[in-house]
C-alpha cells in the first residue's frame, strides 16, 4: 500500500519550527526519522549541531495514532469482509457472488488471511454455499475450504468444529467433475496432518467407495486426483486398502488404466499398486484372479517402456521402477 502526503494548503505557510506540532503525515515520518539512533548520536556527540530531538507531545501523538488507526481501517482484510457481507445477502446476483468468492479463495493464499477470515466468522459463509444447488458456487466453496486447510493446523480445528467434512464428502458423487475434482482437493488439504479430520472423513460409510469411484477412464483430472488421495489414505493408514480392495479399486484403476490412451495416469496408478501390494494380500489375489486383462497391461506397458530412447526411460524412470515392484512382489 503506498502512502500519499496530504495536499498542502493553498495558502502559504510558515514551515513549522521543531517545537510545533506536524499537521501532515509527512511532518509526523520526519520527526520518526529525526528520532533514530543515528540522529541521537549525532546530538550526543555534536554540541554544535541542531538539537531536532523532542518528546512527543499529546497533539502530535494524536494526529500519529490517528494517521495510523485509519492505515488500520483500510487494511488487507477489507476486500474479504466485503465479500463476506456480499455473500450473506439472499438477493446478490450470482456474478456478484461467484466474483466475491473467487476474491476469497484468492486472498485467503495468504496463510495470515486465510486464519483472520476464519477469525472473524468467514467460514460458515463458506458453509452454507457448499449446500448451494449451483455447481459453479458450490466447487468455488470447496476450492475455499482447500485453501483454508491447506498446511494451516488453526482452520483445520475449525473445520472439524464446523463439521465442514460432512458437507463436502457428498459432493464426491456430484455429476459436475469440477465439484468432484474440488471436493478432492479440500478432502486431500482437510486430512493431511489432522487426525481429527482424518477421523471425520472415514465415519461416513460411503466416502471410500465414493472416492473410489471418482477413479474412471471418462474423466481424467479427476481420476488424477481421487488416485492421488488413494495413495495419501494408504501412507496415512495401510490397514485402509482393505477398504479400498473392497469398494472396487483394483478394478477401477484396471478399467482406467486400458483405456488410457494417452498414459497420463499410469504413474499415479502404479505408486497406489504398490502401495497396496505391500500390505494387501486381497490386491494380489484379485489382480491374479480377476483381473487377467491388467495383467496384461502392465506386462504391454513394461515392453513399451523399456523400447523408450534413454532418456525417455530416465523421463519414466519412476513409473518403471514401480512396474519392476509390482512384478516381483506379486509374481505376475
Amino acid at each position: 500500500m503506498s502512502i500519499m502526503p496530504f495536499e498542502a494548503p493553498a495558502t502559504a505557510e510558515a514551515a513549522p519550527t521543531a517545537s510545533q506540532p506536524q499537521r501532515s503525515l509527512n511532518g509526523v515520518l520526519n520527526w520518526l526519522v529525526e528520532q533514530t539512533p543515528e540522529a541521537v548520536s549525532t546530538a550526543a556527540n555534536d554540541t554544535d549541531a541542531p538539537n531536532h530531538l523532542e518528546e512527543m507531545d499529546a497533539e502530535r501523538r494524536e494526529f500519529l495514532q490517528k494517521v495510523l488507526g485509519e492505515m488500520e481501517s483500510s487494511d488487507y482484510l477489507a476486500s474479504v469482509k466485503t465479500a463476506i457481507q456480499l455473500l450473506t445477502e439472499p438477493e446478490a446476483p450470482l456474478q456478484a457472488r461467484l466474483d466475491a468468492m473467487d476474491d476469497i479463495a484468492e486472498q485467503c493464499e495468504d496463510l495470515n488471511v486465510a486464519q483472520d477470515f476464519v477469525t472473524i466468522g468467514g467460514l460458515p459463509v463458506i458453509t452454507t454455499n457448499l449446500l448451494s444447488t449451483t455447481p459453479e458456487v458450490k466447487w468455488r466453496a470447496a476450492d475455499i475450504v482447500a485453501i483454508l486447510t491447506e498446511n494451516h493446523p488453526k482452520c483445520q480445528e475449525q473445520s472439524h468444529a464446523n463439521n465442514i467434512m460432512s458437507l463436502v464428502v457428498p459432493l464426491l458423487k456430484h455429476d459436475n467433475d469440477k465439484v468432484r475434482l474440488k471436493a478432492i482437493r479440500a478432502i486431500s488439504s482437510m486430512t493431511r496432518g489432522s487426525q481429527d479430520l482424518q477421523d471425520d472423513f472415514l465415519q461416513h460409510e460411503d466416502a471410500i467407495p465414493s472416492l473410489v469411484a471418482c477413479v474412471h477412464p471418462d474423466h481424467v483430472r479427476v481420476s488424477v486426483k481421487a488416485i492421488v488421495m488413494c495413495t495419501h489414505l494408504l501412507r496415512m493408514d495401510p490397514a485402509l486398502g482393505d477398504k479400498l480392495v473392497q469398494a472396487g479399486l483394483v478394478n477401477q484403476l484396471s478399467t482406467t488404466l486400458l483405456r488410457d490412451e494417452d498414459a497420463q495416469l499410469w504413474e499415479y496408478a502404479l505408486q497406489t499398486m504398490t502401495q497396496l501390494q505391500a500390505t494387501n494380500n486381497a490386491f494380489i489375489s484379485t489382480v491374479q484372479q480377476d483381473q487377467p486383462q491388467l495383467v496384461q497391461a502392465l506386462q504391454a506397458r513394461q515392453q513399451v517402456l523399456g523400447q523408450l530412447p534413454q532418456d525417455d526411460k530416465d523421463a519414466r524412470r519412476e513409473e518403471m521402477n514401480y512396474l519392476t515392484l509390482i512384478f516381483q512382489q506379486a509374481q505376475l
